[in-house]
């Protein structure tokens, strides 16, 4: 009896017009996996720290705890969504990888500062028209 298939021609060299090699749809699957989890991260280490705070003592270790969980959660969100970047992307070699993993990192850094700068002007903006209401009705009450 004869094998049926058992001699296959496997192509070495890359095929001419590949095309670009760079998944959108991955790196932005990956971007919202990455910051749905640090979101969840976030929030779950509010809340333990929050619970786990006594308003009798100081807050330094509160913030020293604060701050070492927000670089964890950082790296594992980042950790997480770049692996499903790569998952998604279907990356053939080490560059490629090494490309969505970048664009991963930079595009949710964008996204973080974009976000803290909006919550700060929020803020701001709002700092600004409570001293504003509060110096007019100042006024008003001295005239």
């Amino acid at each position: 009896m004869t094998e049926v298939g058992s001699s296959r021609n496997y192509v070495t060299e890359p095929a001419l017009g590949t095309g670009f090699r760079l998944s959108w749809g991955a790196v932005f699957a990956g971007l919202v996996v990455a910051t749905a989890l640090q979101v969840v991260l976030t929030l779950l280490g509010t809340a333990i720290g929050l619970a786990a705070w006594d308003p009798g003592d100081s807050a330094r270790g509160l913030g020293i705890g604060a701050g070492i969980w927000a670089i964890v959660s950082i790296l594992i969100s980042l950790f997480v969504g770049g692996s499903t970047t790569g998952r998604l992307a279907g990356i053939l070699t080490r560059k490629d990888g090494a490309l969505h993993g970048v664009l991963l990192w930079g595009l949710s850094t964008i996204l973080t500062l974009w976000l803290l700068a909006s919550g700060v002007s929020a803020l701001a903006g709002g700092a600004f028209r409570l001293a504003g209401g509060a110096l007019g009705a100042t006024t008003n009450a001295a005239a």
